[in-house]
């Protein structure tokens, strides 16, 4: 079988290319009379920020981990780049973990919002943003594993909630132009 791939347009060389989808790798298992090493995982999350193009997807319902991928700069493929623990975030913020009865693949709720990579390799401040349940935005840090509230909706009037407790915010980056919109 071949490897999952999406295209891209190559400006310069005015031409459409591969682009290989990151693979998740799972112990082998056996399904009638068949083995599976690896599955195609469904991504939480996928954009840009700083010249990266980063996927995350959420490891396993054991390990808790979120990874998130980055595409090499020569588009060949994707590396993990950084793996984010859920459970030091439930440390600070236990709204995050699954009420009982809903038994998703994860232990934890929550929407990846944007990955934001900034700086260069030395001097760097990169980090995650989950939506939680309760209406909370957090930032979590991938440099230093630091966990911080970013933004609490109000719980009165506004009550566009998904049945997860999640509003489905959505992260959209800022551009500085000097073009009047």
């Amino acid at each position: 079988m071949d490897e999952p791939y999406t295209l891209y347009f190559k400006v310069d060389a005015e031409r459409l290319e591969k682009l290989p989808m990151p693979v998740k790798h799972l112990e082998t298992v056996h399904l009638h009379g068949h083995e599976k090493a690896k599955t195609y995982f469904g991504a939480s999350y996928l954009g840009e920020s700083g010249g990266h193009w980063n996927v995350v997807e959420c490891n396993s319902n054991i390990t808790c981990l979120l990874n998130v991928h980055e595409m090499a700069r020569d588009y060949s493929g994707w590396f993990l780049k950084y793996q984010v623990d859920l459970n030091a975030i439930s440390d600070v913020f236990p709204e995050i973990i699954k009420k009982k009865g809903d038994n998703r693949d994860s232990g934890y709720t929550f929407n990846v919002v944007s990955v934001v990579r900034s700086g260069n390799e030395e001097n760097h401040e990169s980090f995650v943003v989950l939506e939680i349940p309760g209406g909370m935005v957090v930032r979590y840090s991938l440099v230093d594993k630091r966990v911080k509230k970013l933004w609490e909706f109000t719980q009165t009037g506004y009550k566009f909630y998904n049945e997860k407790g999640l509003r489905g915010v959505c992260g959209l980056p800022y551009i500085q132009s000097l073009a009047s919109v």
